[in-house]
């Protein structure tokens, strides 16, 4: 609705909004007494150098394959409304794009704010596959809401709410599986290789203007679908692995 009136006016909103938040933040977290430090006397593990480190992530294949699956999901989801504006201006005019994306956001807010906490409450180490696969499942129908859609907004704002359950899944419990995986020494290690899947969201843009530039505008959903489905099969492979592993290492720190 704001670009409708002037393309940089969202531009404006948008840095006002983020200096009262850091503005606020600022004064409130000024006031708050420091959080005491628990003494503890037990011996921290030896921490590897950097070298030693890069050793062990390079040749750890579950984390190679949680990041690659990572980076494919967030093909699909890294910057949807990117492709989705793409798309519409393709198949549509700039003013119906302007509509749709302003639902679709609403929408996608809206959801992850009413039941991101519900759904995460239930996700646990032992079903993290069985939530990923529903994830999963939630983008493709979602993808295939948006491809079928046309010009109804009510069709646009249903596949965004389906799309949307895939998103607030998926998120957290592709955390959940490097959690599981990562020494508690190495974690930060392990959380900023598997931020490399940011790739994905950074491919996207560029990857879906070129289908839509050389090929019928449905093709960039079913290659979507695809990022989907493989990123659900790297992961499936790097869980698999990992539950071989996991009986080998509570064998060797018993004995």
């Amino acid at each position: 609705m704001v670009a409708g009136y002037s393309p940089l006016l969202p531009f404006y909103l948008s840095g006002v909004l983020a200096l009262l938040t850091v503005t606020v933040l600022s004064f409130r977290l000024r006031h708050q007494p420091p959080y005491p430090v628990a003494a503890t006397h037990a011996t921290p593990p030896a921490v590897p150098n950097f070298r030693q480190t890069v050793g062990i992530l390079r040749h750890d294949r579950r984390l190679i394959y949680f990041t690659i699956g990572s980076a494919l999901g967030a093909v699909v989801f890294g910057q949807f409304t990117g492709y989705l504006s793409q798309y519409l201006i393709t198949v549509s005019t700039a003013e119906f794009a302007y509509k749709v994306i302003g639902v679709v956001m609403i929408v996608n807010a809206c959801i992850v704010i009413a039941l991101q906490y519900l759904f995460s409450r239930g996700m646990r180490q032992d079903n993290m596959l069985r939530w990923l696969t529903l994830g999963t499942l939630f983008f493709v129908l979602g993808l295939i809401g948006f491809m079928l859609a046309g010009q109804s907004i009510w069709l646009w704002a249903a596949a965004m709410a389906v799309f949307t359950l895939g998103e607030i899944i998926v998120i957290p419990v592709e955390y959940l599986f490097i959690d599981f995986i990562a020494p508690a020494h190495l974690k930060g290690s392990y959380y900023g290789v598997q931020s490399l899947s940011n790739l994905g969201g950074a491919i996207n843009p560029v990857m879906c203007g070129f289908l839509l530039s050389y090929a019928p505008p449905p093709v960039m959903f079913l290659v979507l679908i695809a990022a989907a489905l493989f990123s659900l099969l790297f992961f499936f492979l790097g869980h698999r692995l990992a539950e071989r592993q996991q009986p080998l290492s509570t064998l060797s720190s018993a004995e």
